[in-house]
């Protein structure tokens, strides 16, 4: 563009703008400019590299080694912010991490420190005063069974995970647990099957006999039941002690008993066969757990089914006549009103005969049977050697076969309790004694005394456990009256005062090589676990109420229970927690344990004969 000049007339003349000569051809004007030095060069000078005029190979060499200056400064920078995001991530990692291993160890260490073991973690009642329960050992689902529904509890929350309806207020329950989804219930003369995977039974299983009077078992997806007519169930010492004494759920609906007439006679009417009605027979059923269809069932004519086993092969039944039952229950309660020679007399009464038969596992049938001496006390067990068998007058070591190996006679006594042991056999008679027999020969290896009234054994290397009753001396409970009881202090001692020598109940841990005692723990109400270590024993006393102003005046007294843990191999107290009420029916979980408890008062009140006592079930934690 050229520049404006002012001449004659005010007209502006515009000048061309004189170019630039090429630096390499002073003649020639310059067409660019180098884009490296700034040169003027001409079209004839001009070099296109790469789309950028340069004006020589100097100048382009000049460029490149610029830009690989640049770009090298760039690429080191560009490395550097991406080392220090790497090494901020790093860091946000490291801490993340050391934040993650306090709070563990603070959670860890909270956990040690502040031990909640014996604290109780829920509670439920049941205002129809009626629960049974059941858990195994290693497992957090607890099952629950009211009166017309089973829950299964989670064990830590107390909280329902299912539950299932069932079509009929129930009597008489069991509970087997087959794992945490299925559970079988055992009623008067039916089992059902309830499990997760529906509201209402899975199946249900009549019994053809109208009670059924064993404890039933499965085995390999079989259901094995006994059912008899007529009598009372068979209850016995050891490991089921608890069945008859869990509130009584036999009850008095189950029964046809006569206006006025006590529970107990018409029990005693049935086992002696005053019903003419009913066939004295027993049925052993086997059922399919899939279907709950029965396979087949095999009846045993004029005798009531005490005990069941299976395996693989075989069901073994322990069999014995109506009236053995009778005669085994109240001989003894009857000898102490006899005479010396009538008891001399009675002792040599025979009291009949057990029978173990064993039936083919898949058909049914008897494969053989053999006659024991003696009636029937307790269920066989399976032994690393054979079954043990046993009766009033005999224990006996049979062979799969039918085979007799051995035979220890047991003359006046009664088995409570018995348990194999690798290769030794405990036994618990009512006289107070704990034996232990050699199973490979029947030798008798040591004796100990463990009181009265013993209950059943838990075998945990290198102890045993058994509760058994000791005497202790007469103590009189100290009774401080208020105001509201002056003047009748005479009347209450009086009627608070034991009377006779008291007895307590011990729990024993025996060594299973010498038969010496190792551990003593009293005052124990005969509950008791054993887990990890650890014994868990419940006990109980009572609490009086008289120096308390604000009590209820119909109330005497209360009963508060305890459960303590001990250390299994010295006794020693772990933990110990009050309870409310008299507490029964300890089961232990995998970090629980549980028990059922009710308040037992002392009342005055007139109406307290018909009142229902809730039944509670108390979780406590191991944790």
């Amino acid at each position: 563009m050229g520049t404006k000049d002012h001449g004659a007339g005010g007209r502006d003349h515009v000048r061309p703008r004189r170019k630039l000569p090429c630096v390499n051809h002073p003649k020639t004007p310059a067409a660019a400019r180098c884009q490296v030095c700034g040169n003027p060069i001409c079209s004839q000078c001009l070099t296109s590299y790469e789309g950028a005029q340069i004006c020589s190979s100097q100048c382009w060499n000049a460029r490149v080694t610029s830009e690989s200056a640049t770009a090298a400064t760039e690429e080191k920078a560009r490395r550097r912010k991406k080392e220090k995001v790497a090494d901020r991530a790093v860091t946000i990692v490291l801490l993340s991490a050391f934040i993650i291993i306090v709070a563990v160890a603070g959670i860890f260490a909270y956990v040690k420190l502040s031990n909640h073991a014996g604290e109780k973690i829920w509670e439920y009642s049941d205002s129809a005063g009626y629960l049974s329960f059941s858990i195994q050992p290693d497992s957090n689902t607890l099952f629950l069974l009211s009166r017309d529904k089973l829950e299964a509890i989670h064990s830590l929350t107390g909280r329902s995970t299912w539950s299932v309806k069932l079509p009929e207020r129930v009597s008489s329950p069991r509970i087997f647990i087959i794992d945490d989804d299925r559970c079988l219930l055992s009623l008067k003369n039916k089992v059902l099957l309830c499990g997760s995977a529906q509201a209402t039974p899975m199946w249900v299983y009549s019994a053809p006999q109208p009670f059924m009077s064993a404890r039933p078992v499965f085995f390999d997806n079989r259901l094995y039941s006994a059912s008899s007519a007529g009598g009372y169930p068979t209850f016995y010492s050891g490991e089921d002690s608890d069945y008859f004494d869990r509130d009584y759920y036999y009850l008095e609906e189950d029964f046809d008993s006569e206006e006025g007439e006590d529970l107990s006679v018409s029990w005693r009417k049935r086992s002696q066969g005053q019903d003419k009605e009913e066939k004295k027979a027993s049925t052993v059923s086997s059922v399919d757990m899939t279907s709950g269809a029965q396979l087949w069932k095999t009846e045993l004519e004029d005798r009531r089914v005490g005990g069941l086993m299976a395996d693989k092969d075989y069901v073994y039944v322990v069999a014995y006549d109506f009236d053995d039952d009778l005669r085994s229950r109240y001989r003894l309660q009857a000898e102490d009103t006899k005479s010396g020679a009538e008891q001399q007399a009675g002792s040599d009464e025979q009291v009949g005969s057990a029978q173990l038969w064993a039936l083919n596992a898949a058909t049914g049938k008897a494969e053989w049977k053999l006659e024991g001496g003696g009636g029937f006390v307790i269920p066989p067990m399976m032994s690393g050697e054979g079954i043990v068998f046993s009766t009033e007058k005999n224990i006996y070591l049979i062979s799969a076969s039918g085979q007799i190996k051995w035979t220890y006679p047991i003359p006046d006594k009664l088995i409570s309790s018995f348990q194999p042991y690798t290769d030794k056999l405990f036994v618990s008679t009512s006289d107070g004694f704990l034996f232990c027999l050699d199973l490979a020969t029947g030798q008798k290896k040591w004796m100990t005394e463990i009181g009265d009234d013993p209950g059943r054994i838990v075998v945990s290397p290198p102890l045993l456990y058994v509760s058994g009753l000791a005497r202790r001396e007469e103590v009189e409970r100290k009774v401080i009256p208020t105001k509201r009881w002056q003047g009748s202090e005479d009347l209450l001692k009086k009627a608070l005062k034991p009377s006779g020598p008291t007895y307590e109940k011990i729990l024993l841990g025996i060594d299973i090589e010498s038969g010496q005692t190792r551990v003593s723990i009293p005052k124990i109400t005969g509950n008791f676990a054993h887990g990890g270590g650890v014994l868990y024993a419940l006990r109980y006393f009572e609490w009086m109420q008289f120096l308390d102003a604000s009590a209820d005046p119909t109330q005497l007294s209360k009963t508060v229970s305890n459960l303590g843990a001990y250390d299994a191999l010295s006794g020693e107290k772990i933990w110990e927690t009050a309870i409310e009420g008299y507490a029964s029916n300890l089961s232990l979980g995998k970090n629980a344990v549980f028990i059922t408890a009710r308040f037992q008062e002392v009342s005055l009140a007139a109406d307290q004969g018909n009142k229902i006592i809730p039944t509670r079930l108390i979780g406590i934690s191991l944790q």
